[in-house]
């Protein structure tokens, strides 16, 4: 089913809504979705659209924080391997 004026906060304000305990990402959705309301998509194929894109932008920052955290752990081990070969050394 198609809707074209779909408003999902029900006549209410986002202060209204805000104030009744919905999340930030939640509102910006809500207002997403009656900004995008004229493409004639479905609430349901609108959500999923956006979920999907928070869900790549997600998933990109925590691959980003693993090839960090790798990086890290290469580091350390070579780091430990030097100083324990400068260790032999000296002693």
């Amino acid at each position: 089913m198609l809707l074209c004026s779909y408003s999902s906060t029900n006549g209410r304000t986002l202060e209204q809504i805000s104030s009744e305990g919905l999340d930030s990402l939640e509102l910006k959705v809500h207002a997403r979705y009656n900004q995008a309301n004229t493409m004639a998509e479905t609430k349901e194929e609108f959500e999923a659209r956006i979920w999907a894109k928070y869900e790549a932008e997600l998933q990109s920052k925590i691959e980003a924080m693993n090839a960090q955290e790798e990086f890290e752990r290469k580091l350390r081990v070579k780091l430990e391997a030097e100083y324990a070969k400068k260790r032999r050394v000296i002693l």
